[in-house]
This record gives C-alpha cells, structure tokens and sequence, in this order.
C-alpha cells in the first residue's frame, strides 16, 4: 500500500511539474521545535503537511506544494489504498465495470448516442457534427489538433474510455506514450478506442464551438499556444462539462464510488440537465424542441396497435420509430418491428419518458397505470437504482430472492417455478447459456440473469456471436 501510494504522489508531481503555471514548488520540512541555549532546534516535521504532496525518492522525502484542488484530488485518490475491503471490493467492481463498458460494443454506441443528447442540450452540437468528429478521429487522436489542444487544456478526464494519464506515468516512470504495441494488443484494443473516439468526439466539439466564439484565431495558433490561454482552459471545462463530467462528484461519493458501480457517474447524470437548464435559456429551448420531437414521434409509433407490446422500460427510456411489421404471434396479432435510434436515454428520460408515457395515455385504447410507470421510470432514473454493492453481491441477493431489482421482476417466472430447473426457459433466453445450464441441470433464466447482471453487453456480445455460430452449424429445427 505504502508503496504504491509513494508512487502515485511521485507520478502526479513529475506530470504536475511539466506545466509550470500550476505553481507547485519544493519546499523544505524542516521547523524549529524547541530552544536550547538560545539557539532554535530544528527538525524535520513529521506526517503529512496540509496542501503539500510528498513521496520517498533515494532514502529521502520530497515535500512539494500543490494547488488546492490537486491536494483534495490526490488525497481522494490516497483514500482507496488504506482500506483492503474497499480495495477488494474495487477489484470485483472492476471486471463487471469493464465488461459493462470498455469491453461493450452496445455501450459503445448508447454511450455516444446518449452523449449526442447532452452535447446538443448543453453545448448546441447537432449529431451530425458528433459524427464529424467521430469520422476525424479516426485518422488517429493523437495527430489530431484539436484533441491535443484539448487535451493539453485539461479537458481530457471524468471518462469512461481512454488510458489514465497518471496511471500510466506511475506504470511507465513517467513514459505515457512509447507506440510499441504488438498486433495482438492493437486488435484487443479496438473496442476500447471506438469508444475513446465516440466518447471525445462531442466533448471536442463543443471546445471547437467555444474556441471559435471566444479565440476566433484560435486555429493560427500551436496547441501548447491554444492551451496556456484563459480561452483554451475554459473551452476544455465547457467540452468536459458537455457530457457527464463525473470528476466534480462529492468526496464521499468518490470514497464510496470503488464500493457502488458507475456511483460517481450517476450521481452527475441525474444531475447534468439540471445544471444545463439552470443555466442556459438555449439549452431550455433546445431541450423544449427535442421534447416536441419525441412527442410527434410517440404519437406516429401509437399508429400501430403493436407499439404498447414493446417492453415498458424501451418505450419510455428508449428512442423507437416503428416499422411496418414482418411476422405476428401464435394469435394472430402482429409482432412488434422497431428501429431502435436511441437505446438508453439514462438521465434525459425523466423528461422524455413522461412525453411518451402521457400520448400513451391520450390515445392508448388500455393505457399503462402510473404506478407501473413510476416503478419502471425509478430504476432508470435513480443513481442507486439497485442494492448498493458490487455486481456479484447484488446478484447473489437476487438470485436469492427470485427478483431482477433494475427490472421489478421475477427472474423465474411463477408459472415456471414448479418445473424443473433445467426447463425453466423463455424464448428469449440465448440458446448458447440454455445449453450449458442444462448441462448442469440448473435454470437457464437464472443463468442468463446471472451472465448478463456480471458481465452486461460484453456478456451479450458474446452469447450473440455464439449463437449465431450455432445456428450456422445446426440450425433449429421448425415445426410444420
């Protein structure tokens, strides 16, 4: 621990030290302590000096002065190395936060399609400049101008993707960059550096956006130049804060962040159209037009009676626009076909979900209750929507007692609960989990219950691929 703490001080000093207007400087320990004969007795002072960050270098201590906000940002990120539980706890959250989301090709895309949201709300970026972006990038961000410019002006934190600078100065002794990476961990990295690109994409804009209203010579200049200016600083803050910014969240949500999955980021989200609609009339505007939107679209997709056969959490924590449907059900009725634009609207959904929800009780022959609405809307909108602990706690708690808490559901039905556990299977179980479970003998919707509450959107890419490989070796059979 004591190790590890060292060089994390040392790793935030040395990448502190490259920009010399943060201020931070050596300074000496030693203070008198008492007199002897007239003459002051001085020693070096002992513990930890508040506002100052120190680490062992060569036998000796280095006591560096550092601003304000770096002592509190350092002293937080101390706090995680001096309790084993919480470090054990962080390492089980790890896995499901990576399967969840670096690892995620679905989290991928509902990431940037949810941060088109936020980025046109708060900072005016239309999607299709996101998609400029995203397009740019691709040529590679470190050559890119623009993100150096960011980058080097602070914006590059409070995100999902991406390598954490100190992290890697304390891995590396301070190499960040070196470009010898084998093939294997350039194709292992793929997923992660789309999600990088579309991560950055609409943060990078809306700097663009206030660069050129506020440094109009803004692309005349070298990105060190752009950067040391007030202009360049506060375009990165406006970039950061364009999506959500989970690096301004309260110190003891992030003590508690490595205990509670994604806390930190949650908090800030239910958080960020508040702040954006406080502070901004164009942003209240903008949020009004994309409103009347999911209105007349909600009011199209009502059009087809099949519509309210979609998952309650879909239709109003989601963005869908049927289609013309292509097969019906064993009675007859047709089945539901829809293009889903948006998967999650995570924090925008308590505003647009209550637009959908009320065409739906205007038009709607059988309209939803509103208790039923308020206990789908709750989980979506809540930042501790779930028993708060890590992933594989809160599964066995379900597993338990029978219940999806995100879903308000039974994970085994209860006209399934009397069959045996290897025949406790629902058509949209992944055919790849029911045969392993059978093999066991074990229910196959609590196995996939327990895959995807573990594992999330990579566990579902994976059952998607081998279930498809399946079906290309042996296809089902179908019943004349």
């Amino acid at each position: 621990v004591r190790i590890h703490k060292n060089e994390l001080a040392r790793a935030i000093i040395k990448v502190g030290m490259d920009n010399p207007s943060l201020g931070i400087k050596k300074i000496s320990t030693m203070r008198p302590v008492a007199q002897v004969s007239g003459e002051a007795v001085i020693r070096p002072a002992g513990g930890d000096i508040p506002g100052t960050l120190s680490f062992f270098e060569n036998g000796k201590r280095q006591v560096y002065q550092v601003p304000d906000w770096m002592y509190r940002e350092s002293v937080t990120l101390m706090q995680a190395f001096n309790n084993p539980m919480v470090n054990f706890i962080g390492s089980l959250n790890g896995i499901s936060r990576a399967a969840f989301t670096t690892l995620s090709p679905a989290f991928v895309v509902s990431n940037i399609l949810n941060d088109s949201i936020a980025a046109f709300v708060k900072a005016g970026v239309l999607p299709w400049e996101t998609g400029q972006a995203i397009i740019r990038s691709l040529k590679g961000i470190t050559n890119d101008k623009t993100m150096q410019s960011f980058r080097l002006a602070g914006g590059y934190q409070a995100r999902f993707f991406g390598k954490d600078l100190a992290e890697e100065a304390v891995k590396t002794g301070g190499r960040i960059f070196d470009g010898k990476e084998s093939f294997l961990k350039q194709i292992a990295d793929v997923i992660p550096a789309a999600g990088e690109i579309g991560e950055q994409a609409p943060r990078v804009k809306a700097f663009e956006k206030y660069l050129n209203k506020n440094l109009p010579n803004w692309r005349l200049m070298t990105p060190e130049q752009i950067a040391a200016t007030p202009q360049g600083r506060k375009a990165a803050a406006e970039g950061v804060n364009a999506t959500i910014n989970f690096g301004r969240s309260a110190y003891l949500v992030k003590a508690a962040n490595p205990m509670i999955i994604f806390l930190s980021a949650n908090m800030e989200a239910v958080k960020l159209p508040f702040r954006a609609l406080k502070n901004s009339a164009a942003a209240r505007w903008r949020l009004a037009g994309v409103g009347a939107g999911i209105t007349g679209l909600t009011a199209y997709n009502l059009s087809y009676p099949e519509y309210l056969d979609i998952p309650d959490n879909i239709r109003w924590g989601s963005v869908v626009v049927m289609l013309p449907s292509k097969d019906v059900d064993q009675y007859g009725n047709a089945k539901p076909n829809y293009l889903t634009i948006i998967p999650r609207t995570r924090e925008w959904a308590m505003f647009l979900g209550p637009l959908a929800y009320g065409m739906e009780r205007l038009f709607a022959d059988v309209p939803t209750e509103f208790g039923k609405f308020a206990t789908t809307m709750a989980p979506m909108l809540s930042p501790i929507s779930e028993i708060p602990a890590a992933p594989i706690i809160q599964e066995m708690f379900a597993q338990r007692a029978n219940w999806d808490f995100y879903r308000s559901t039974e994970i085994v039905p209860s006209e399934l609960e009397a069959k045996p556990p290897a025949e406790q299977v629902m058509p949209w179980v992944s055919p790849t989990i029911a045969a392993i479970a059978e093999r066991f003998n074990i229910s196959p919707l609590r196995a996939q219950h327990a895959f995807n509450g573990l594992l999330g959107g990579t566990g579902r890419a994976f059952t998607s691929v081998a279930d498809w490989i399946t079906e290309l070796i042996s296809p089902p059979e179908i019943d004349p």
